[in-house]
């Protein structure tokens, strides 16, 4: 079968399809399907931005789930940025899926920290990501891992905590992970404000060592959305589902 014919076959099944391996904890006799993204087209609409620390250094954090990040944790790392020397030398992007309360935004301003609240256009996001020099997801759980994924055909590097979708794509090879030793010796793994300190020094530090983390993480993005990936995700449903 040719991948028309194999989609059109999987779409007649009476099967749950989930868009990442993360929702098979909620959804076990799913079947995962990663669309693809068309790779020759992407690369010619959109090109990675040249990595120069002389110029603006953009640091993306990502607030995209209300209920996962609540408004102290806004609060305590808004302070952080605007009395740490490290962020003062770098352009901090604050980026929400929702819209923070008036005064937060406000404080946002005074901080030096940029606003950017959701995106109707996936341009406009693809955009962002393309102009960023580092991107840190905000939350414990990094649910199905999309936005990092798309962070990571950019080559862009990623501070993320290893939970969720993106554990399909991340691991301690290509991508930081936020994490700390409990009492017991057993890891936990933290949101951005509470080690934010770490991660500006670290940017600082060890650029060279997040930007190859970056480049591996691409590869891995770019074979997890090919076309040949997909069709073989659907040639499996085929075989699983014939009688």
């Amino acid at each position: 079968m040719d991948l028309t014919e194999l989609e059109e076959y999987v779409s007649r099944q009476n099967i749950q399809i989930i868009p990442s391996e993360y929702w098979k904890l909620k959804y076990p006799d799913a079947y995962t399907v990663i669309k693809p993204v068309d790779l020759a087209e992407f690369d010619k609409k959109y090109t990675p931005n040249i990595i120069n620390k002389e110029k603006t250094f953009n640091i993306t954090v990502l607030f995209q789930n209300e209920l996962d990040y609540n408004t102290n944790d806004i609060v305590h790392l808004t302070r952080f940025i605007f009395t740490s020397a490290y962020a003062k030398k770098y352009k901090v992007i604050f980026k929400f899926n929702y819209t923070p309360r008036e005064d937060l935004i406000r404080t946002f301003k005074i901080a030096g920290i940029e606003y950017i609240g959701p995106l109707e256009k996936r341009e406009d996001y693809l955009s962002l990501l393309q102009n960023s020099h580092v991107v840190i997801s905000s939350h414990r759980t990094n649910y199905s891992g999309l936005y990092l994924a798309e962070a990571a055909l950019f080559g862009v590097p990623v501070i993320a905590s290893p939970t969720g979708g993106s554990a399909a794509l991340f691991n301690q090879n290509n991508s930081v992970f936020l994490k700390t030793k409990n009492n017991d010796g057993g890891e936990n793994f933290v949101p951005c404000h509470e080690c934010l300190g770490g991660i500006f020094s670290f940017i600082d530090n060890s650029y060279p060592t997040l930007l190859r983390f970056g480049q591996r993480a691409r590869l891995a993005a770019r074979r997890m959305y090919s076309k040949e990936r997909y069709k073989a995700s659907l040639e499996a449903i085929k075989e699983a589902t014939e009688v």
